[in-house]
């Protein structure tokens, strides 16, 4: 069923489009979905006037997650009066089209698109001689042996903190390829073809303003607007005036964790001028969060990711189309 509603929502985000009459680029993918169906990433573009910051849109870095990220694009595009603007916009429909239609945050070669933009080497986690204690219960499908691995180590986990254990799982690693957070080797080919877009929709002095959104850490419908930690003395203040509400520095904060290889790092070599911020929102508890990743069972992700609750939906969307507005409206002076 994910090829089917993959479809629905990119059919709902390219009529959309249409209707605003933006125009639209699409990149076919190598694989297919499970239902035989072609995959793309989509790019809605309103050129604007070239002395106005870019503003981007992504959805769907890590696939499953792309489904909110494609409602919020809908309704965005619904409600926004595009005649108003001065500033060109990009909207990326499914970075990762592939783990979108097959419910998975990942892509074909289990790699996390948001691990996977090192700057000259693969990642080698640090910490990878604790992060092996945690493999057996994180490679785990069966829910009653992965309690019991977890209970093992909770000297350890009491020992290191949360905050911690955390980084260690969840910071990026290239040394277990099937298990998460895998970072890979190379540049992914999703991650080739978006920069390549970029290159030929941008210039390199272009100041880029870009919105990410992702869901699944948090509380449930709680929004957090996180920069990556590595240009935080910049991108903070920035945000912060802009959104007019708390930015997350994860070097920083208790609150998360600062993870390698984002895709801020990728951007802003390639484009110096760039604001990046994640606009994360909640949905369950860490630990069932974590279950959804590991078990490897599609629509248990999809629901962890995109949950069918009316007021979490609304809640979400709500609040993204809030911060899209704000920035729109404060880009249109810088």
């Amino acid at each position: 069923m994910g090829g089917l509603l993959y479809q629905h929502f990119r059919n709902q985000f390219l009529t959309l489009a249409r209707q605003k009459n933006l125009d639209l680029v699409s990149f076919e993918h190598a694989e297919l979905g499970p239902e035989g169906e072609k995959l793309f990433t989509d790019y809605a573009i309103f050129h604007g006037q070239k002395n106005h910051p870019t503003l981007i849109h992504l959805s769907g870095l890590h696939g499953v997650e792309g489904y909110f990220g494609s409602l919020l694009q809908q309704k965005i595009l619904e409600s926004f009066d595009f005649n108003s603007m001065s500033s060109p916009m990009i909207f990326v429909h499914a970075v990762n089209p592939y783990g979108m239609s097959w419910y998975q945050r990942t892509n074909p070669e289990n790699v996390d698109l948001n691990r996977n933009c090192w700057n000259d080497r693969p990642i080698y986690n640090s910490e990878f001689l604790q992060f092996e204690k945690f493999l057996a219960a994180l490679n785990g499908r069966n829910p009653f042996n992965q309690t019991f691995q977890f209970a093992k180590l909770l000297p350890l986990i009491s020992r290191l903190g949360l905050k911690k254990v955390t980084e260690i799982i969840t910071g990026g690693q290239s040394v277990a390829p099937h298990s998460i957070f895998y970072s890979g080797e190379e540049l992914q080919p999703e991650l080739q073809s978006l920069l390549a877009h970029l290159q030929r929709m941008t210039k390199q002095e272009d100041r880029l303003r870009v919105i990410d959104v992702h869901t699944g850490l948090g509380a449930f419908a709680q929004e957090s607007l996180i920069v990556d930690g590595f240009q935080s003395e910049n991108d903070v203040p920035f945000w912060s005036k802009h959104f007019q509400a708390s930015i997350i520095d994860p070097s920083t904060d208790p609150r998360t964790y600062r993870a390698e290889g984002v895709l801020p790092l990728l951007i802003r070599r390639h484009w110096p001028k760039t604001h990046y911020v994640v606009q994360e929102f909640g949905t369950y508890s860490g630990f069932k969060m974590l279950q959804a990743l590991v078990r490897d069972e599609p629509e248990q992700a999809l629901h962890a990711f995109f949950p069918d609750d009316l007021r979490w939906r609304q809640t979400c969307l709500q609040t993204g189309l809030l911060r899209f507005n704000q920035l729109a409206t404060a880009v249109k002076t810088e």
